[in-house]
């Protein structure tokens, strides 16, 4: 049965923090044994880790601007808080927002050519929510750049087609869906 953490292990853990940071557990439990002869498990470790409050981990250890993938996007750390949410930012976002200010509410930044690892600022598009949704829903998105952009022109042409029958009378909407559906054909 392995043995536990004592004292002494507890406070080399506490005055070494910096210098074992980014260790793995498995790293951790072999400097233990060569220095105290106390053989841990990586559940003990990480026990020890836990009790003296002490993080490590990939994404806490990384430097500022440093890169990774999550979900099939790459993300930026821009600070140091400890929160993933809040240090990590979509890569495409934050080269959009240093080329263009800050995003605009309800609105998202795509990859014109659905290729998520494509940054070329040229291939980053800023739309509204609604447009997104308009051809996401139709199937609009394509792997080609040119395709995507002119089915957000066919979006925003669509919805304010729908805007503007909303101002009109009854009877007139009537007339221009009839239209629309005789064009349509």
């Amino acid at each position: 049965m392995p043995a536990r953490h004592t004292p002494e292990i507890i406070a080399f853990f506490k005055e070494n923090a910096g210098e074992l940071a980014g260790k793995t557990s498995k790293e951790l439990a072999e400097l233990v044994y060569s220095r105290f002869g106390v053989c841990l498990t990586i559940r003990a470790i990480l026990r020890v880790k836990l009790r003296c409050g002490i993080r490590y981990g990939k994404p806490y250890a990384r430097a500022l601007l440093s890169e990774t993938t999550r979900k099939g996007f790459a993300r930026i750390k821009l600070s140091d808080s400890g929160k993933f949410l809040q240090d990590w930012q979509l890569k495409h976002r934050y080269l959009w927002e240093q080329a263009n200010g800050t995003i605009p509410e309800n609105h998202y930044v795509i990859f014109a050519d659905q290729n998520r690892s494509n940054f070329e600022l040229d291939n980053l598009l800023c739309i509204p929510k609604n447009v997104l949704s308009y051809i996401a829903f139709h199937g609009l998105l394509s792997a080609d750049a040119e395709q995507t952009k002119s089915a957000i022109a066919i979006a925003q042409l669509a919805l304010k087609i729908k805007e503007r029958k909303k101002d009109l009378s009854p009877s007139c909407q009537k007339a221009v869906t009839l239209q629309s559906k005789r064009l349509a054909k």
